[in-house]
């Protein structure tokens, strides 16, 4: 009995990654703020010139600026994660709804206080 509700936890603390991934993906959520910081926003709307172009090389371009961005604290988690997926949906050919995602994205965005 106890093995079997191991398992059952085990599978359940697995899955959740997944569920997480899928409402960022889904959009289900508020979406990540990028607003109060100007090379973030500048980063969205290179990405979105990328994918308005389909272009994989700017697109190369975009994510290699968004992980330097990432990694000098300049862009949240929540947001670097939101736009690689993106990325990851242009790179599958899904360019249309990639680029819905980012124009979603870019709309939600707010002043900062």
């Amino acid at each position: 009995m106890a093995a079997s509700i191991s398992r059952q936890r085990a599978m359940a603390i697995g899955f959740l990654p997944f569920l997480v991934g899928a409402a960022t993906i889904c959009g289900c959520g508020k979406a990540p703020q990028i607003a109060g910081n100007e090379k973030s926003l500048k980063a969205a709307d290179a990405l979105l010139t990328a994918i308005s172009a389909k272009s994989p090389s700017l697109l190369e371009q975009c994510e290699a600026n968004l992980a330097t961005l990432r990694a000098a604290d300049e862009l949240s988690q929540p947001a670097h994660d939101y736009l690689q997926s993106v990325i990851v949906e242009a790179r599958s050919g899904e360019w249309v709804t990639a680029r819905r995602r980012l124009v979603k994205l870019i709309k939600s965005q707010t002043a900062p206080p």
